[in-house]
């Protein structure tokens, strides 16, 4: 299980990277989404077997930039990357 925090400021950018880092994937997938769509297809690769991903603060990037929040959760279903995205509920 790898874990990545969304920043409070919730910058797509700033969140991207930190995915990156956290899945050990190289530099340009934390700032070009094509490089991170095409990065997460050597997951298995890089980790040796299956990984997931705790993705602790998620709510920040929706509330900030929610097209953001739904570009980069887009890229990380179509790569079959089982995800826990955790956050404060919405009221």
């Amino acid at each position: 299980m790898a874990c990545a925090v969304t920043p409070v400021t919730g910058d797509l950018r700033q969140t991207q990277a930190a995915i990156a880092r956290t899945l050990r994937l190289p530099d340009t997938a934390g700032t070009n989404l094509d490089a991170l769509e095409d990065s997460l297809r050597d997951l298995t690769d890089i980790w040796g077997g299956p990984v997931a991903l705790l993705w602790e603060g998620a709510e920040h990037l929706a509330r900030a930039d929610s097209q953001g929040w739904w570009v980069l959760t887009d890229i990380l279903d179509a790569a079959d990357l089982p995800v826990i995205a955790t956050g404060a509920a919405r009221r």
